[in-house]
């Protein structure tokens, strides 16, 4: 005869099982970009407050750090991550490229062209994500893509100001780093801020985002990066 209790006790385990893998799995698929999507483009959310060099914060002062970094401006933001190199204005660029030449160049590195997306307008102001005309001239402070490689890695391919970057988003997720691990041609990274609707030229600290250069951004070079490849950067 089946013990009634012991198997609502059986069930009632199955389901908050069931639920807790659920809820793993809905917050990998979720999980926001690392860079501030809104203002500080790039660089944000990637910052751990536990470096085995530094003192240990209590929960109070722990919030009330992201309290004061949310409350800087895009220079202070900036000045306060890494060395600031150049800021200017989207409208002042001769870099900035239209959805067409987002398109080509993203083509010629062998990525197809059906999720590029742009979410501002040139004068940044906020537009819903919307997946670029790969014959069109509008132009847009910047694009992204998400990619998923031959080693089963998902990767987000940023264009901004004509500089391509790869952020490794199934990696972050799981890595034991300090910040977040950033792949760029360049010895600088571009970021874009919406508020001011300027880039910045910063060379990070490494508290903040982790940056690693190759000769080029292409689907062949980050079909082969695996998690260990990415390990040994």
């Amino acid at each position: 005869m089946i013990d009634l209790k012991k198997f609502l006790i059986g069930l009632l385990c199955i389901l908050i099982a069931g639920a807790a893998v659920f809820a793993v799995l809905f917050f990998m698929n979720n999980k926001p970009e690392t860079e501030k999507a809104s203002s500080h483009n790039m660089q944000s959310s990637s910052e751990n407050s536990s470096k085995a060099l530094e003192p240990e914060l209590s929960k109070d002062e722990e919030q009330t750090e992201d309290i004061n970094m949310s409350e800087l401006t895009a220079d202070e933001y900036y000045s306060k991550t890494g060395e600031v190199i150049s800021v200017k204005k989207v409208t002042d660029s001769k870099n900035v490229i239209s959805e067409k030449g987002a398109a080509n160049l993203l083509t010629e590195r062998g990525f197809t062209t059906e999720n590029i997306i742009a979410n501002c307008d040139i004068n940044g102001a906020p537009i819903a994500d919307t997946e670029i005309d790969s014959a069109s001239d509008k132009t847009h402070p910047l694009y992204s893509m998400l990619y998923y490689s031959e080693s089963e890695l998902i990767w987000n391919i940023y264009v901004i100001d004509g500089v391509v970057s790869a952020y490794p988003v199934s990696y972050n997720l799981e890595s034991e780093r300090s910040a977040p691990l950033l792949i760029t041609e360049t010895d600088t990274v571009i970021s874009h801020d919406i508020e001011t609707n300027q880039y910045y030229e910063t060379i990070p600290n490494e508290k903040t985002l982790i940056t690693k250069k190759i000769e080029k951004i292409n689907k062949e070079s980050l079909d082969k990066f695996t998690i260990g490849g990415l390990d040994q950067l």
